[in-house]
């Protein structure tokens, strides 16, 4: 597995900051700061969101709610709301 290094000069602080984490060859997405900052949106389902974009950035085929929620640690009906909260803030809608 590859290992990744990051590093940030910080100028203002003199500090370097380095991100070893080979977890990152697993793969990685963007999500949107107006999405992270949302305090309207719960944390769980930011979560959902960022694994949402992880696989449409992967391959664009999403797994079913009984694998999303193997992958937060939750039910299958909390996905179910989570995913109905990301629905009601316009971030996600089902098609087909």
């Amino acid at each position: 597995m590859a290992e990744e290094k990051c590093a940030f000069d910080l100028p203002a602080c003199k500090t370097t900051l380095t991100f070893d984490n080979p977890l990152e060859a697993q793969g990685y997405c963007v999500v949107p700061a107006a999405v992270m900052r949302d305090p309207k949106l719960s944390p769980e389902a930011k979560s959902l969101y960022s694994l949402l974009r992880y696989y449409a950035a992967r391959d664009g085929i999403f797994p079913g709610m009984g694998e999303l929620a193997k992958n937060l640690g939750v039910t299958v009906q909390k996905v179910s709301k989570l995913m109905k909260e990301l629905s009601d803030a316009g971030l996600v809608r089902k098609e087909g």
